[in-house]
């Protein structure tokens, strides 16, 4: 009793945290660092921090990666907007009673820019030639269970943004603590902080990274050895942004065929219409699974990812 008290104090204090930086909104960097990971979590609206179960945890808080018993490997592909392409690859396995380590590399590619030219005045004068842009992170995560039902995970990150000839380093981390209520033994609790870390800088404009508070709760409303519905709800708290909710639901048939659905309110107050609502389906064959998610973005259109995963 007296660890599980421990346990609620250390997600308590954190839960203050948040507070302290939500008041300066302001313009970051590396925002690629915002689309969110692997088909499964993003068709349950990524609500996914206090779920935090599988390779997904790489991203979503480092402390789900203790879940893991073996080894996992994971590719994601995005086709989003305009040619452009998100790839993620992660592999993550447990070194015994040390814990578990794990890495991801992301990268985006946004294909042949047209290079446009301004007057003196600010507006548009010409368009001549095409440059190119993208994106890249490089992690490492450990994580280890430090008390009873109480894991911490840590990513360490290398980011770099490419323009034209332009290049830009940070380094960033990543924080997270997951914890699974004795009482109820259905019920999960989670905190990720994201992004901590150095600017971006741009000949001589630093641009922080997006810095984001994550608090999330993960609920298994009902599990046998054939069928489980799983609930999620996260609540997050950007540097750069107001604070906004996912919701999201993972209903498992025979373990086999998995249906998923999820609500995100930022998409819905920047976009309207449709956009916040995400779908998803998935597949697992023993050691193998396959998920797809479709992620609507009112009138820009459609994105849709697909992830394998294995265990071994």
């Amino acid at each position: 009793m007296k660890k599980s008290y421990i346990g609620i104090s250390i997600i308590a204090c954190f839960l203050f945290i948040p507070y302290s930086y939500a008041g300066n909104p302001g313009t970051t960097g590396a925002n690629f660092l915002k689309l969110g990971v692997g088909a499964r979590p993003v068709g349950m609206g990524e609500a996914f921090c206090g779920v935090a179960d599988d390779i997904n945890s790489l991203y979503w808080n480092p402390a789900g990666l203790n879940s893991i018993q073996g080894k996992e490997i994971s590719f994601m592909h995005n086709f989003w907007f305009e040619g452009i392409n998100y790839d993620y690859l992660a592999y993550a396995q447990r070194i015994g009673k040390f814990g578990v380590i794990g890495g991801n590399f992301a990268f985006i590619g946004y294909g042949s820019i047209p290079r446009t030219f301004e007057k003196a005045d600010g507006t548009y004068d010409r368009t001549e030639g095409d440059f190119t842009a993208s994106d890249i992170s490089v992690n490492i995560s450990y994580a280890q269970k430090i008390m009873e039902k109480f894991d911490l995970g840590i990513t360490l990150k290398i980011i770099n943004e490419t323009i034209e000839s332009y290049s830009a380093f940070a380094f960033g981390l990543d924080i997270g603590f997951l914890y699974a209520i004795p009482q109820t033994k259905n019920l999960t609790l989670g905190i990720s902080v994201q992004n901590i870390g150095t600017p971006l800088t741009f000949i001589e404009k630093p641009s922080p990274l997006p810095l984001n508070f994550k608090l999330g709760a993960g609920y298994k409303v009902y599990s046998d050895k054939n069928n489980s519905i799983l609930t999620a709800l996260d609540i997050n708290i950007p540097i750069d942004n107001k604070v906004n909710f996912n919701l999201g639901a993972e209903y498992w048939f025979r373990g086999i065929i998995a249906a998923r659905i999820g609500y995100k309110t930022i998409t819905i107050s920047e976009l309207g219409g449709l956009a916040g609502l995400c779908a998803g389906l998935g597949f697992k064959w023993q050691d193998y699974g396959i998920d797809y998610a479709f992620v609507p973005y009112g009138d820009l259109g459609y994105t849709h990812r697909i992830s394998l995963m294995a265990e071994f």
